[in-house]
């Protein structure tokens, strides 16, 4: 049982998709697929933000190989190059889109973000200060819509661990151990 027999300070999404993958060659694979899909994703903002010049070509290609060189991010796939994906949609979602809605949507891709790797959350935790500090008109309802997206995910599974009987296990390995890093 994963937190009680098995024991290791990462959250639960990064071991879900390895048992989807069966090995370590699908694992990576998946982990190619997802990162050209984080690049595809951030390229498309950069686009939006810079008007797809030389800016926009060169600030993804820079990501690109922040995120793929393997001297800088290892020979694995790891739970940063995971949570990227949620957090870059994220973001692009909080900045474009105004209104609860967004502000629920971003958060439930922090949520998962969080359950590949905690410190996502940090990111997450970033907005409202932003909001508070640029005066954003109804900023408080966003951090609260925000907050219930993140609930969302992160809530779930502390359900599932909690009927699964390792909550405070769980609570320690993925929450605890994890986020001082």
């Amino acid at each position: 049982n994963l937190y009680k027999d098995i024991h290791d300070n990462k959250p639960p999404l990064l071991y879900l998709v390895a048992a989807v993958a069966g090995t370590q060659f699908w694992f990576r694979f998946i982990a190619l697929g997802w990162n050209v899909a984080t690049v595809a994703l951030f390229g498309k903002l950069a686009r939006k933000w810079w008007g797809g010049g030389d800016g926009a070509v060169w600030a993804t290609v820079l990501f690109a190989a922040l995120t793929s060189l393997p001297f800088l991010e290892g020979n694995i796939a790891n739970a940063e190059l995971f949570f990227l994906l949620p957090t870059v949609a994220a973001f692009g979602i909080l900045w474009s889109g105004k209104g609860y809605g967004a502000s629920v949507a971003a958060g439930g891709l922090y949520g998962l973000a969080a359950l590949f790797k905690m410190p996502a959350i940090l990111e997450a935790g970033v907005w409202p200060i932003y909001w508070l500090m640029t005066g954003e008109k109804g900023g408080w309802k966003r951090i609260v819509a925000m907050g219930v997206g993140v609930a969302i995910p992160v809530g779930a599974s502390l359900m599932y661990y909690k009927m699964a009987g390792v909550l405070p296990e769980y609570l320690i390995a993925a929450g605890g151990q994890n986020i001082p890093y």
